[in-house]
């Protein structure tokens, strides 16, 4: 992304706009002679390089916006309003004053913003859900490349503003706490009531590889329990039938400590919060940043499948799947009709 060097410490630039001539010593006349110089002599050169004091080099911050998440919706204003507001806000002490330029569309652009589903591999929000990314870059850096900056998509405008806010500081030098109050490291202090549930969002995951586990009560999961929970997946996989048609990646492990979805065959399903058809129930785990204790995304969830349901583990798991992938419904294969019914136990 960026790659640091050691910048020269050029703390002033001192332009030549002309030349100072003495008068002669003596009392005689001297004569100058002219000098014929082209048209282009007489043109403003651009400043050096070091004359600028941004990462980039370079009089304009050039900056594009890429919807990667294919959310469909326009963010362009929400990244102008925050292009304006640093622009009006970074003192100094941030590491350089910016002068932005928001384009369309750009070859090289120095500053790209990517609106993503989500946000992974951002070492500074270690194992929580990370609302946006982007590198802190310090007043002697200098980026020979473009600079990403990735934001999660499905907010609101104004959460849109304030993650946009709080990325593009980084990209001035700010890290968590300094100061100003969209450095903060919690979003929960500027947006209490603006965040959308998980519930009701596109995709609600916090992750788009999600690690799924069989467990049993009774102390071992037979091969054919194993194979329907996989067949589930699989069906997810290609698209559940058009129904989901940008699904995660998915994978079955055997250890339910690294899983972020646990199938649990139990006895009973008593005790769940979450009940749905008479034989299962989940329990949604992930962080609430708002007001209200319903999670605003999905870091993992227990699937409870009573004793019996435990022939159709690959069902139960295809149901409650389909309820955090389809806001729309369930996939045909998982719905339920009159009285509970379930389709025939096949595959799943």
């Amino acid at each position: 992304m960026a790659r640091h060097a050691v910048a020269l410490a050029l703390l002033a630039l001192v332009v030549l706009s002309g030349c100072l001539t003495a008068n002669p010593t003596s009392g005689e006349r001297s004569e100058a002679p002219a000098a014929e110089l082209p048209h282009d002599d007489r043109s403003v050169s651009n400043p050096p390089y070091g004359a600028y004091d941004n990462p980039w080099r370079t009089d304009e911050i050039t900056v594009v916006v890429k919807d990667a998440a294919g959310m469909e919706r326009n963010v362009a204003p929400d990244v102008m309003k925050t292009l304006q507001y640093w622009e009006e806000t970074a003192g100094r002490d941030a590491a350089y004053r910016p002068n932005y330029r928001l384009r369309s569309e750009a070859d090289d652009p120095d500053i790209r913003v990517v609106l993503v589903r989500t946000v992974e591999g951002c070492g500074v929000h270690g194992d929580r859900v990370a609302l946006g990314c982007a590198p802190v870059l310090d007043a002697d850096d200098t980026v020979d490349d473009t600079v990403t900056i990735r934001v999660r998509a499905g907010h609101s405008s104004a959460t849109t503003r304030e993650i946009l806010k709080h990325e593009f500081g980084h990209t001035l030098g700010y890290r968590h706490g300094d100061g100003l109050g969209v450095m903060s490291e919690e979003l929960s202090t500027r947006a209490p009531v603006d965040v959308v549930n998980a519930s009701a969002r596109e995709y609600p995951w916090a992750s788009e590889q999600l690690a799924v586990a069989v467990t049993s009560a009774e102390g071992g999961v037979t091969d054919a329990q194993r194979a329907r929970v996989r067949s589930a997946l699989e069906y997810y996989q290609r698209g559940a039938g058009g129904a989901v048609p940008r699904p995660p990646s998915f994978s079955l492990v055997d250890d339910p400590s690294t899983a972020d979805v646990v199938v649990s065959l139990t006895d009973d399903v008593d005790g769940c919060p979450v009940v749905g058809p008479s034989e299962s129930c989940v329990e949604w785990q992930g962080p609430s940043v708002d007001d209200d204790p319903k999670p605003e995304y999905y870091t993992g969830a227990r699937i409870v499948v009573g004793a019996s349901g435990h022939d159709r583990p690959g069902w139960h798991l295809g149901y409650w799947l389909g309820h955090s992938l389809w806001t729309d419904g369930y996939p045909k294969p998982f719905q339920t009709g009159p009285g509970d019914e379930k389709p025939a136990a096949t595959t799943w």
